[in-house]
């Protein structure tokens, strides 16, 4: 009896590890398949530079596509009057903080920031082998579908094979939302009066807004579990993702941010949120 006691305890043991391990290979291959989407393995077999970790390269994704210009120009030289139409790839960011692109070109290893008009900067890549690097990182990777039709432009310039996502990121498990909202995200805190009480009530919102950018902006909202998504009045197909929900911005918008946090003065505005929201759970 003893025995099969025992037998049966190292059996139960077994049985437990197998579980186990179950457990974390599914854990492991759905972490895989979340990170899959993104692949970078043509970019870092020609990039000669400083090799960046991934989500540096998904949150410039996501920076690119929100505030960055892929362009193709075609142009004659002036100085032979029967010359054909020449075409030229360039690719800039405008920012009013420059520290950010410079922060970008130390990273990357190349291009320029210069100044761009009387308040804002520019980091500019005009170099065909420094370009073809850059279409190299983005042509599989952009979410957006006007950044689609750029990059197919840009692979046809250089004579690339895109692959076109027809899925949108797992957005909590990459760097890519970091580096959109640090484009286009807008963190506000207004007051208000409140009718019953008679007092400023202060309220937290985040915005997201894209021109066509509702199916991206539904899954921000079933990502984040909340928020609303609209087409902003008086605009050509603005959408604008937004949301109040405390619930939110403490489960899944600030700890994410802590993961993949901002690189622009954006981090700022974050790390404001998370104060604020921390002093007043204590108050309540």
């Amino acid at each position: 009896m003893f025995y099969l006691q025992i037998r049966r305890e190292v059996l139960l043991r077994e049985l437990h590890k197998i579980k186990m391990t179950f457990m974390e290979n599914n854990r492991s291959s759905e972490t895989l398949r979340e990170v899959t989407f993104f692949q970078f393995s043509e970019f870092y077999q020609s990039n000669t530079f400083k090799k960046q970790p991934q989500s540096f390269y998904e949150w410039f994704i996501g920076f690119a596509e929100g505030d960055g210009s892929f362009m193709i120009s075609s142009s004659k030289d002036l100085r032979r009057p029967n010359s054909k139409l020449r075409k030229r790839a360039f690719f800039y960011l405008v920012q009013k903080d420059p520290s950010v692109l410079y922060m970008i070109k130390k990273k990357f290893g190349f291009g320029q920031v210069q100044k761009h008009g009387s308040k804002a900067y520019r980091w500019s890549v005009t170099k065909n082998e420094h370009l073809r690097l850059l279409c190299l990182l983005a042509k599989d990777n952009v979410v957006l579908c006007h950044r689609k039709a750029q990059l197919a432009e840009w692979c046809a310039f250089f004579g690339l094979q895109q692959t076109v996502q027809t899925k949108l990121p797992p957005l909590l498990a990459t760097g890519w939302l970091s580096g959109f909202i640090d484009a286009e995200g807008c963190f506000n805190i207004y007051s208000r009066k409140d009718k019953r009480y008679k007092h400023l009530v202060f309220r937290h919102r985040f915005i997201l807004d894209q021109k066509n950018g509702y199916a991206l902006f539904e899954h921000v909202r079933d990502t984040l579990v909340g928020g609303s998504v609209y087409r902003r009045k008086e605009t050509d197909s603005v959408f604008r993702y937004a949301t109040e929900s405390k619930t939110v911005f403490r489960t899944k918008l600030l700890p994410y941010l802590r993961r993949f946090p901002c690189l622009t003065e954006k981090r700022i505005a974050v790390f404001r949120w998370h104060r604020d929201l921390i002093l007043n759970s204590k108050k309540s």
